[in-house]
């Protein structure tokens, strides 16, 4: 889970198959096209039929199966685990006016993204080349979408649950 989290790329054996709610009288209703299920990010069939058609990296979409707290019976619909696949060192915290935290108790220079405003998190012109869905090694839990991603899922009104923020994008002079 903590490589995950680190926005690494899990292997076939690594990745989930399967996941429950934490108690097992839950009865879930309906999910929403984008949500997590402890660390890792699972997204519904319209989610990942749009994710598809973009560069995710290394990572990609595999099956999970989500059951209801009595762990006998399966959540209805196609749900999909996101392994990440795509990091990027874009991140300029010192050209950034907001948007991260570093906890008291993580490592100096460790930040977390907290609840950004559009531009306020700035990312290197180099933000713009490659992979269409990231993260950032300097900026714990961040996911960084393309202008062309983020678009695609807005016209597929699929961004509903996703916390969202405009980069700023910057120069490196």
């Amino acid at each position: 889970m903590r490589k995950h989290e680190d926005g690494e790329t899990l292997t076939e054996d690594e990745r989930p198959k399967r996941a429950y709610p934490r108690y097992k009288d839950r009865r879930i209703g309906k999910l929403s096209d984008f949500f997590r299920v402890n660390a890792f990010i699972v997204v519904s069939s319209d989610f990942a039929e749009v994710l598809g058609r973009f560069d995710l990296g290394k990572g990609g979409l595999s099956n999970i199966e989500l059951y209801q707290g009595n762990r006998v019976e399966l959540v209805p619909g196609a749900w999909y685990f996101l392994n990440l696949g795509c990091q990027k060192q874009t991140f300029r915290s010192g050209r950034s006016t907001g948007g991260f935290v570093q906890p008291d108790l993580w490592p100096k220079g460790k930040l977390m993204v907290s609840l950004p405003k559009d531009n306020q998190i700035a990312v290197a012109t180099a933000a713009l080349e490659g992979c269409d869905l990231w993260t950032d090694p300097s900026l714990a839990g961040a996911l960084f979408l393309s202008g062309r991603l983020e678009a695609a899922l807005k016209a597929a009104k699929l961004t509903r649950n996703v916390r969202r923020a405009r980069c700023m994008i910057v120069n490196e002079d």
